[in-house]
C-alpha cells in the first residue's frame, strides 16, 4: 500500500455498500483486524468514524467490494497523515 497514490476522500460519492453476495469472500479475521485498527485511529482522527462504521458492518461476512473501500481509507490516511487532533496536557 505504500506506493500506492492517496487519494483526498474516503469513501466514493454515493457509495452504496451492500452484502454483495456474487463478489468473492475474504478472510474475515484480516478484515476485523484492519476495522480495529481504524476504531484505534478513531482517537486522533474522528474524521473517519462515519467511513469506518460503514465498513465495520461487514465483519461478520466480508467480500471482495468490502475490502476495496478499506483499502481507499488506507490510501486516504496515508495521504492525510499530517491531519490529527492534539490533546493539550492541561485541558
Amino acid at each position: 500500500m505504500e506506493d500506492r497514490k492517496p487519494v483526498c476522500t474516503l469513501m466514493v460519492t454515493g457509495c452504496n455498500l451492500s452484502q454483495n453476495y456474487d463478489s468473492p469472500s475474504i478472510n474475515q479475521p484480516e478484515y476485523r483486524s484492519m476495522i480495529g485498527n481504524f476504531l484505534y485511529l478513531t482517537g486522533t482522527r474522528p474524521n473517519i468514524m462515519h467511513a469506518v462504521g460503514i465498513v465495520g458492518r461487514f465483519q461478520a461476512n466480508p467480500k471482495e467490494t468490502h475490502l476495496q473501500e478499506v483499502k481507499r481509507i488506507f490510501k486516504y490516511l496515508q495521504g492525510t497523515q499530517d491531519f490529527d487532533l492534539w490533546y493539550p496536557k492541561n485541558a
